[in-house]
């Protein structure tokens, strides 16, 4: 999806499957309106948990099994998960 206007300002976003156990996410969070932020449903088709994530080459934790929370985002994210 690309440039969707939404009440927070034009966003974006690109999810896919790289292979059975990983996914990439880019993000484009919008600017108009400082998110706290944002939570990102990943499911594995096999319902497989989340090993692993990294966010702009940083480590972060799953919030669960299938969610990823991303505090305060800005800017352009790099997403990696794991399963």
């Amino acid at each position: 999806m690309e440039r969707a206007e939404t009440y927070f300002g034009r966003m974006g976003y690109l999810i896919k499957s790289v292979d059975g156990q990983t996914v990439e996410a880019e993000i484009e969070v919008p600017s108009r309106e400082r998110l706290n932020w944002i939570r990102l449903y990943l499911h594995h088709p096999e319902g497989k948990p989340l090993q692993s994530v990294r966010l702009n080459g940083v480590d972060i934790n799953p919030a669960a099994n299938d969610l990823i929370e991303i505090k305060d985002p800005h800017g352009s994210l790099r997403l990696i998960a794991k399963f």
